[in-house]
């Protein structure tokens, strides 16, 4: 299993390194023009205040149509300009991470739990790993925990209904293909059902699998090896050329500052769920890894500027963006084929592929963006 690589904060210096042209950082995210009145299930500033030890009153959380919920700056702020600091909802420790001493202080009835879910995911060749489990595992309510009788398990510290309502208002897919690892013929995380059945579990699994995408899709790995849920960092969208940047302090507190051009009103605030090694690369790898970790094709002005969208090489009318992980195959049980080199079996192979809608026609990333450069 590839888990996403924790996001990197990019100074000034490593801004330049990775060679982002100036004009590219002035147009990098989208003005915000025509907002939605309606959001699909707002959370008001209230909730998003609560999660925050500060907020800034510059900044506001908007639905964005095709993008969900983002942080939009509501007038012009500084560079430099720190805009909110958070505290995590909820830290998870995880044994494989912890040393010897740490180790040597937790329960041994926990870590035989742990060690329980970690077995459950060889058996399953699970979707994820078992950090992601444990953590879904940490947001679980007092009343979804084991049912009545001997223990011969133990969890973490429940949550409370608040905390977890909070967690599912954040992303997760509302479903995964079934070429997943991991997954049966309906989509459904055969470990999910595993745990609940050998732990004793009180909870649904779809309610589950729900709490594991959200760490899968939102966490932050912390020092000391402990993953970290931040409410409203969560809604800052990834650039490959990000207007922001984030560090956690001393406090495990989420700090997130404006760039060194500073934002416009409405303006989303961006920032880079890859590493800086990852920015280094070409776009055809970025948004791989983009699309393998976190399920999404990147369209950050830097990487449409580097790599368009193809148009069909047989037709020549647009394509489609098919991501593997969370698509069926429009064939049904077929295997989705390159029909311009004649890789097999495309979707297993590359986290997405282009496909034209009127002739049916397939190309993967590297037929498409080799053709593209001719």
């Amino acid at each position: 299993h590839i888990y996403p690589p924790p996001p990197k904060n990019i100074n000034k210096q490593q801004t330049m390194a990775l060679g982002i042209e100036p004009e590219l950082l002035a147009t990098e995210v989208p003005l915000l023009t025509a907002l939605p009145k309606e959001p699909l299930d707002p959370i008001s500033r209230d909730t998003l205040g609560d999660s925050c030890t500060f907020l800034t009153g510059k900044v506001k959380l908007v639905e964005s149509p095709g993008e969900g919920r983002v942080l939009v700056a509501q007038e012009a702020i500084e560079p430099g300009e720190v805009v909110l600091i958070s505290a995590a909802e909820l830290l998870v420790a995880h044994p494989d991470l912890m040393d010897a001493e740490e180790l040597g202080l937790m329960s041994p009835l926990l870590l035989a739990t742990y060690q329980e879910v970690s077995r459950i995911c060889e058996d399953t060749t699970s979707t994820h790993g078992p950090e992601i489990y444990w953590s879904a595992l940490a947001a679980l309510l007092s009343t979804e925990g084991f049912q009545a009788g001997p223990l011969s398990w133990e969890l973490p510290a429940p949550v409370t209904p608040e905390v977890q309502h909070r967690l599912l208002m954040l992303f997760h897919p509302s479903s995964m293909s079934s070429k997943c690892p991991g997954r049966n013929a309906e989509g459904e995380d055969t470990a999910v059902a595993e745990i609940i059945e050998r732990l004793g579990l009180q909870i649904c699994p779809k309610k589950l699998e729900e709490l594991a995408m959200v760490f899968k899709y939102n966490a932050f790995m912390q020092a000391g090896g402990c993953l970290g849920l931040f409410f409203a960092s969560s809604f800052c969208n990834h650039a490959c050329a990000p207007n922001c940047l984030w560090s956690c302090n001393d406090e495990d507190l989420f700090v997130l500052e404006v760039g060194e051009r500073g934002l416009q009103a409405g303006e989303q605030l961006s920032i880079s769920y890859l590493t800086n090694a990852s920015l280094l690369c070409p776009v055809l790898e970025r948004r791989q890894e983009l699309a393998h970790s976190w399920l999404f094709f990147c369209r950050c002005a830097r990487c449409t500027r580097e790599g368009e969208v193809p148009l069909c090489c047989s037709c020549g009318h647009s394509t489609d963006i098919f991501v593997s992980s969370t698509e069926e195959s429009p064939y049904g049980d077929c295997n989705i084929n390159c029909d311009s080199c004649g890789k097999v079996d495309v979707a297993c192979s590359d986290a997405y592929l282009f496909h034209c809608p009127t002739c049916e026609v397939d190309i993967c990333p590297a037929c498409a963006y080799a053709e593209s450069t001719h």
